[in-house]
């Protein structure tokens, strides 16, 4: 066991000595320096150069180099002219004599990241004649000061409106630098619910799009969209806004921003029961008998006339033959249930506070209509319901009065 220890010690000595040999006798890295050059200023969305130099201060040669340059990995930052996901690009610089000093000179655009810094790394890997095989690699780091948004951009619409109800969406631009700026173009995005109705710009592509060919310095513009949505009671929706640049035939976008709506409470309130419960949490069973009743109530200071309400059904399991209503009209072909005032007197007027009812019965199938293997969890849906009135309360906006 003394013996053993022995060798153990005698082999942990020589490989000490031997690391510290390597350490001390291995071939010293060559003196090689990196340097950025940047612009003081960097807007959002307006292309720049970023110099690196390298020089090589020693006597030996850099064989075999290599540069490359990454941007930072939020994309915030990208090459000119090429796609944003690319982040890193290297270039092979071949053999560097002593004393040679170059640069790289690297087309960039900021595409986020207003007011903040932005790092970017380059690097310089290479070997020597007398390195044997080793691998060196000279690496430096800069700071971007990103400043503003080449062009400022701000989308406005209401925090609320109406079902149905036409409002503005008013978008403005302004070009924050001292050039002119080529080719910027606005893209709106709006909910699928909306409806466009008007717009005060002439040139409008499709409702969406519009083109400065030349956006003069320090110039500033807007468009007002006139529409509607049409949806559920209190839902939000996004507005989004966009300006575009092309440089080197590839397309950026350079600011973006959004604004949400939400559909107010209707003044017309509607609530479904079945079997007397409440439809939301109702679990129905096969060859069950089925009551709906929709209640509908005026929450306007106003006397709504002429209303007309609509179901659809939707489910596998429903037993259309045995569907039964005594004021309705039923369409076979799309499943839907038409009241109006022609059929149903009720609908002829609500007053203000005033609630009412519309329903219809109908039977499941007592069996499950299963024909493929993924047949399952059956489930029946009362799909848009929707009850309207021309009659529009004072200070609404809207051609009609919508609850869905």
């Amino acid at each position: 066991m003394r013996k053993l220890g022995l060798w153990l010690l005698v082999l942990l000595a020589l490989a000490g000595a031997a690391a510290i040999a390597y350490y001390f006798l291995k071939p010293s890295a060559p003196n090689v320096g990196l340097e950025f050059s940047k612009p003081d200023q960097i807007y959002v969305g307006v292309p720049f150069t970023l110099t690196v130099s390298y020089s090589n201060s020693s006597d030996q040669v850099l064989k075999d180099s290599k540069f490359s340059i990454q941007l930072p990995s939020d994309k915030s930052v990208a090459f000119l002219g090429q796609p944003v996901d690319q982040v890193v690009r290297e270039e092979s610089l071949g053999d560097i004599g002593p004393g040679s000093v170059n640069q790289e000179n690297i087309n960039l655009i900021a595409l986020s990241g207003a007011q903040s810094f932005k790092r970017v790394t380059a690097k310089l890997n290479y070997t020597t004649q007398s390195a044997n095989g080793t691998a060196y690699e000279a690496s430096s780091n800069a700071d971007l000061s990103i400043g503003l948004p080449a062009v400022n951009l701000t989308i406005l619409t209401p925090q609320s409106a109406n079902s149905g109800e036409n409002f503005d969406t008013d978008v403005k631009i302004q070009n924050n630098t001292a050039d002119d700026l080529k080719n910027i173009t606005l893209n709106l995005s709006y909910p699928p619910v909306f409806k466009f109705v008007k717009s005060d710009k002439d040139g409008l592509v499709n409702n969406q799009q519009f083109n400065w060919p030349v956006l003069t310095k320090n110039q500033s513009d807007d468009i007002v969209v006139n529409g509607n949505l049409l949806g559920v009671d209190l839902s939000r929706y996004d507005f989004t806004a966009s300006i575009t640049a092309n440089y080197m035939g590839q397309t950026y976008t350079i600011n973006s921003q959004t604004s949400q709506t939400s559909i107010s409470q209707s003044p017309l309130v509607m609530r479904t029961t079945i079997n007397g419960a409440d439809s939301a949490n109702f679990v129905a069973q096969a060859g069950q008998a089925l009551e709906y009743i929709i209640y509908y109530k005026n929450n306007s200071s106003v006397a709504l006339s002429n209303l007309k309400l609509s179901a659809g059904l939707v489910g596998a399991m429903f037993d259309f033959s045995t569907l039964k209503t005594e004021d309705a009209i039923f369409n076979s072909i799309t499943n839907v249930l038409n009241w109006t005032q022609q059929n149903s007197p009720d609908l002829a007027g609500l007053k203000p506070g005033e609630e009412k009812r519309a329903s219809f019965q109908i039977k499941l199938k007592s069996t499950f209509p299963i024909e493929r293997l993924g047949d399952k969890n059956f489930t029946l849906k009362l799909k848009d319901l929707t009850l309207e009135s021309p009659t529009v309360p004072p200070g609404v906006a809207a051609q009609k009065t919508v609850s869905i």
